[in-house]
């Protein structure tokens, strides 16, 4: 599936947002892959690596090169890098290695149902809260730790999924291809196949979260506002409901 574009704004990470992590960039010669957390990030960044040409070249956290478990010998070349990157630090970073993102064949971007979304990055940050120390000085683990689901949607911060959409004067030569998390295996498949590429590898199912299935359950008028205004651009671009 494609999108069109929206005009593109700086991004600054909040301090009380969603999953505070480094975000998978990856890309070979054709293809950009950029995440928004909590879209299944380490299935589809295997995928990646598995199914497309090689050499591809990614900047990842510390964890996801071992989740990824592929090198140099294997023609993927990982950097493990700390910035949340979105379409202007794509750019930035592609500029600096000369290579020119309006001429990629297609950048890929995950989207989730919000609703769904942010229930489960709500119950990561709990879980991870409790078993990690290392991350209990960080604000957004903070609050999921201390707050009900509702205080949740109200206080957090959550990032604008517009800022990873190519600006209008990109969008006309770089296509979008959406990939559905309700529809990874046939989303991701879809893709290869439009492009003149065979699945060699089927997705991998890593790290599901631990959440109510009908998170419906969760959410009341109030948190439903909060989440409905600030995920807006996911809803519009990923062509979801505001219906629970």
């Amino acid at each position: 599936m494609s999108s069109h574009a929206l005009p593109l704004g700086m991004y600054a990470w909040p301090k009380n947002g969603l999953q505070e992590k480094k975000r998978d960039m990856l890309y070979n010669r054709d293809f950009l892959l950029l995440h928004y957390p909590k879209t299944a990030d380490k299935s589809v960044a295997v995928y990646f690596c598995q199914n497309f040409e090689k050499p591809i070249y990614g900047r990842v956290s510390q964890g996801q090169v071992a989740e990824i478990g592929m090198g140099p010998d294997e023609g993927v070349e990982l950097e493990v890098a700390g910035s949340h990157d979105n379409y202007a630090a794509a750019t930035k970073v592609l500029k600096e290695k000369d290579i020119d993102i309006t001429a990629l064949r297609a950048l890929l971007l995950p989207v989730r149902n919000p609703y769904d979304l942010v229930v489960s990055n709500y119950f990561f940050l709990r879980a991870s809260y409790e078993k990690s120390p290392s991350v209990r000085n960080r604000p957004n683990f903070q609050l999921a730790a201390r707050s009900t689901f509702p205080e949740f949607c109200a206080q957090s911060n959550m990032a604008d999924f517009a800022n990873f959409m190519p600006p209008a004067a990109d969008s006309a030569t770089l296509p979008v291809e959406l990939i559905h998390f309700e529809n990874l295996a046939g989303s991701q498949s879809a893709i290869l196949k439009k492009y003149g590429m065979q699945e060699s590898y089927p997705l991998p199912h890593l790290n599901s979260s631990k959440r109510p299935r009908n998170i419906a359950s969760m959410y009341d008028e109030a948190s439903k506002l909060h989440v409905d205004q600030k995920m807006d651009s996911m809803f519009r671009i990923g062509g979801y409901e505001k219906i629970l």
